[in-house]
């Protein structure tokens, strides 16, 4: 599977995996490159840098010293209108760049966070759950070229535990939600956290290899 694709919450071990999982691909002699794919703005900067200055986008202090930026565009349809299709945009370039051109290079990709996150994002900052059945989230899905993706979950009170700017977003429980609606709507495999690093290492390993027999069967 040219195109592994990690995804869900902040804190349910996307990171840890993904490093895993290219780790022991390496050592399978595989061609691999790890990419970490959020927050990817280019052409929407200039938007977000408005919003901010309007009062549509605000940031929290943490203790740590991190930020939790919380944008309520829902609160100014323009701005909202503009942002998923901005976003849209820096998604698909960043997915051309750090994505298919490997691909087409005959590396296999790890992605760490992918574009069904940034769909959870942009409903987060837009609060517009219709994107998912709307022309938007449908686009967006359509980035998705030919992989595999696994869902990495964990319960609210897990999550919380191991991360300060986890435990202290306000959108936490809506984002669990947008995660369970997207593992819905696009049939997406969910691997549950609740088992030991090495365990859940196995049951990836063990769904890629299911995966890859499928495909050369």
């Amino acid at each position: 599977m040219p195109l592994i694709c990690i995804i869900g919450p902040d804190g349910a071990g996307k990171t840890t995996q993904a490093r895993l999982l290219q780790k022991k691909l390496e050592q399978a002699g595989i061609q691999c490159k790890y990419v970490w794919l959020r927050f990817n703005h280019k052409i929407s900067l200039p938007l977000l840098a408005f919003a901010r200055a309007v009062g549509l986008s605000r940031a929290q202090q943490l203790k740590s010293g991190k930020k939790l930026v919380y944008h309520n565009f829902d609160k100014y349809r323009p701005v909202a209108f503009l942002y998923q299709y901005t976003l849209l945009v820096d998604v698909l370039l960043s997915s051309l760049m750090k994505v298919r051109i490997p691909l087409l290079l005959g590396k296999t990709v790890v992605c760490d966070r992918f574009v069904h996150d940034s769909l959870v994002d942009l409903i987060v900052s837009t609060k517009n759950v219709a994107l998912l059945d709307d022309i938007v989230g449908r686009l967006f899905i359509a980035l998705v070229p030919n992989a595999k993706i696994i869902m990495l979950y964990e319960r609210m009170e897990t999550l919380e535990s191991r991360r300060e700017d986890v435990k202290e977003d306000k959108n936490l429980q809506f984002r669990i939600r947008l995660y369970d609606m997207v593992a819905s709507e696009f049939n997406v495999l969910v691997v549950r956290g609740d088992e030991s690093i090495s365990m859940i290492h196995s049951r990836i390993m063990q769904i890629i290899r299911f995966r890859a027999n499928t495909l050369g069967s």
